[in-house]
């Protein structure tokens, strides 16, 4: 005949199985989760970096879109596109500076190529002769811009440039 375990014995056998985790266990959890974290944060950190590379490639190709159809609206307009100097055209009810058939970089970013372009997170500036299209969130904004520099002769084109160094 066998005997069945009194409840206290039960009870006692059942509290030895339900074990919790031990300090070890969960030490090396949290070191796992540590180097995971450690191995993850810079590509992370670095999508601020890509965004304003981005942001940068976009500018470019706005850039490059809005020279092309300012150059093709010049083009219909009688002495446009093969004066030497600067003509004042309203185009879209806006004033619209060009030269040599191409939007102006001048002195005036409202009537020169910032006109043609709106851009959020980029400031505008004036580099005598070139404009600069700079990302307000890059580390540098100094270092991280787009340029555009107007026609240097009729005939020529504009050319569009970045520097990427502080993006």
């Amino acid at each position: 005949m066998t005997s069945q375990p009194s409840g206290a014995l039960k009870r006692s056998a059942r509290l030895g199985q339900a074990r919790g985790f031990t300090l070890i266990e969960l030490i090396v959890v949290i070191v796992i989760l540590g180097v995971l974290a450690a191995t993850a944060l810079p590509r992370f950190v670095s999508m601020k970096d890509d965004a304003a590379l981005a942001t940068i490639e976009g500018i470019k190709g706005a850039l490059a879109s809005a020279t092309n159809l300012a150059y093709s609206k010049c083009l219909m307009r009688t002495g446009c596109s093969n004066n030497g100097g600067a003509v004042f055209y309203v185009m879209d009810g806006q004033g619209r500076r060009f030269i040599r058939g191409y939007p102006d970089a001048g002195d005036d970013l409202r009537y020169d190529i910032g006109a043609w372009l709106t851009l959020s997170g980029v400031t505008a500036v004036n580099a005598g002769g070139s404009a600069r299209f700079q990302v307000d969130s890059a580390s540098t904004p100094s270092e991280c811009y787009v340029q555009y520099t107007e026609a240097a002769a009729i005939g020529a084109v504009p050319t569009i440039s970045s520097v990427t160094t502080g993006c």
